[in-house]
């Protein structure tokens, strides 16, 4: 690549400069130093008090379920200080070259840390560790604030000099860097108006090897038109294999700077008045009234980190999905904005509950004298089929068949009761005793309503099995279906061909013959006939056992 294909970063003035093929961070940073710590808060961060956006997006109570354990965050950017107090604990290390924490694409070092040059800027110096920080700062730890994900590992990885500015390769090797050094996720907080088809592959490829890429929608004041990026897209975040992020503030409002757009936005979270950390010791490391897209992107990645702590097997498009239906929807507070702020504000504490472990790797059970049969995942917990309908949707033979263990009471009592498994997504339209509303399920967890409109032109008045009112307790309200499209974890066949396809993330991915056996689909499963206009994109052949279960 040319090297004139840069990145660079602007400041409180958000104005695109018109260079050739140019990245930018787009974030507006008002300083605050803190000399003296505020009193201690539960967690005991003296700095705790002012995260009032923890407990907006519920990252407070999700702590209960998930913190980030065992997962890598890499934060592509213009540095990050492993040395930070409230940060060294939860810097990555390679785990072949202990010496290694990451890497410098500017410099082609092995020091991933700020450096000043003699054009270089506080916010550009900063901007890095102030994002990593926001994701993983350690917590109760008696030391300034709490991260996202205070479990999770951060891998920081340089591809912006001390102004904001860097070559659009070196983020693409960045990203080749993080993904075969095993990050889950990748936190991209800078933004361009340039679309780079190489960085386009690289981003899809990082997707298809199970690593979600997080990117900031960008900043705009002047003029206000070009904020929509449906008109005017920005990149990497309107790219289809990343997850944008808008940003609002602690009213869930638009924030006046944030971009937005119902084709590159996936989800909001707050972006005004956030705390984070300093690469400088003399600022006590730490800084307030952070103000930016790129810091709401921050906390998606931590909230990403989150759920998938909560279940490693999760694959992005399933994530993705997760954060997306569990969102809080804000669109009352944005009038102006309605369906261009993504699914919604970001809801963490919903977002753990929903991502349970899958359950293609656990076991089943049952005791000698009971016919109810549960599921135990890799959370060591016993998870209820509430009805043969559900069962049968994840399995298929009959009862003389099955692999079920049959255990004694003293080891079925040992297993914490967990929640019930859900109808597969894909198998069955359902409703529910007392009521005449139909429902396609998604992620095995949510309901999307179904018009008789919707009913009738998708599903050519498919068969509806009824469960007892009292499951419908086991599901949380999805967002409704808006098109004539099929949600995720729909198997379908064109009309006049045999071909069989399974659509994820808005795409179809070809199945095969023993790909379906394998996975336990069923041809009453599979919604035939489809009209040829009636077009998805293709995606990559889906493979065995990679459509998860889930409860």
């Amino acid at each position: 690549m040319a090297g004139s294909n840069q990145i660079c970063y602007n400041s409180i003035i958000m104005i695109l400069k018109n260079k050739i093929k140019k990245f930018k961070i787009w974030v507006i940073l008002v300083f605050l130093f803190l000399a003296t710590p505020v009193l201690a808060f539960t967690p005991n961060d003296p700095l705790y008090p002012e995260q009032i956006y923890l407990k907006q997006i519920k990252a407070d109570a999700a702590w209960d379920i998930a913190s980030g354990q065992g997962t890598i965050v890499a934060v592509l950017d213009s540095g990050v200080d492993i040395n930070n107090p409230d940060l060294k604990g939860n810097i990555w290390t390679d785990p072949i070259d202990n010496s290694l924490h990451g890497w410098d694409f500017v410099t082609n070092t092995s020091d991933p840390s700020p450096k000043a040059g003699s054009s270089s800027t506080i916010e550009g110096l900063d901007h890095g560790t102030a994002i990593a920080g926001i994701i993983s700062a350690t917590a109760n730890n008696n030391e300034g604030m709490a991260g996202v994900a205070w479990n999770a590992k951060i891998m920081p990885i340089r591809v912006l000099d001390g102004t904001g500015e860097g070559d659009l390769e070196n983020v693409i090797k960045a990203v080749k860097y993080a993904v075969n050094h095993g990050t889950d996720i990748i936190n991209l907080s800078l933004v361009g108006s340039d679309k780079s088809g190489e960085f386009e592959r690289i981003l899809n490829w990082a997707r298809r090897e199970g690593v979600v890429v997080v990117a900031s929608a960008g900043n705009t004041t002047i003029p206000e038109s070009n904020a929509n990026l449906n008109a005017t897209p920005a990149y990497p975040a309107c790219y289809s294999s990343v997850l944008g992020v808008a940003s609002v503030d602690n009213f869930d409002h638009k924030s006046d700077f944030s971009n937005y757009g119902s084709n590159c936005i996936g989800i909001s979270a707050p972006g005004e008045n956030l705390v984070g950390l300093s690469h400088d010791k003399l600022a006590d490391y730490y800084l307030s009234g952070l103000a930016g897209t790129s810091f709401s992107t921050a906390l998606v990645s931590g909230g990403v980190a989150l759920v998938k702590s909560k279940n490693e097997n999760l694959f992005p498009s399933q994530i993705i999905s997760i954060l997306k239906n569990s969102a809080d929807d804000i669109d009352a507070q944005n009038s102006n904005y309605q369906k261009q702020l993504g699914a919604g504000r970001l809801n963490l504490l919903s977002a753990v509950s929903a991502s349970a472990p899958d359950l293609n790797r656990g076991y089943l059970i049952k005791l000698k004298n009971d016919k109810a049969v549960y599921f135990v995942g890799q959370d060591n917990r016993r998870h209820l089929f509430p009805n043969e309908d559900v069962y049968w949707s994840w399995f298929s033979g009959n009862w003389s068949n099955q692999n079920i263990k049959v255990v004694s009471e003293n080891d079925f009592d040992i297993l914490t009761l967990g929640d019930n498994v859900g109808i597969r997504s894909g198998s069955y339209l359902i409703k529910f005793s007392g009521s005449s509303a139909v429902y396609a399920v998604v992620d095995n967890k949510f309901l999307k309503p179904l018009t008789s409109q919707f009913f009738s032109l998708l599903y050519q008045k498919r068969p509806v099995i009824t469960l007892p009112a009292i499951l419908q307790s086991d599901y949380e309200a999805g967002v409704p279906l808006v098109d004539l499209s099929y949600p995720d974890g729909t198997i379908l066949q064109y009309i006049n061909s045999s071909d069989v396809y399974y659509i994820e993330d808005g795409k179809k991915r070809w199945v095969s013959g023993d790909v379906f056996a394998f996975n336990n689909f069923k041809a009453s499963f599979i919604v035939k006939n489809v009209p040829i206009d009636m077009v998805y994109f293709d995606s990559s052949p889906l493979k065995k056992w990679e459509e998860l279960v889930q409860y």
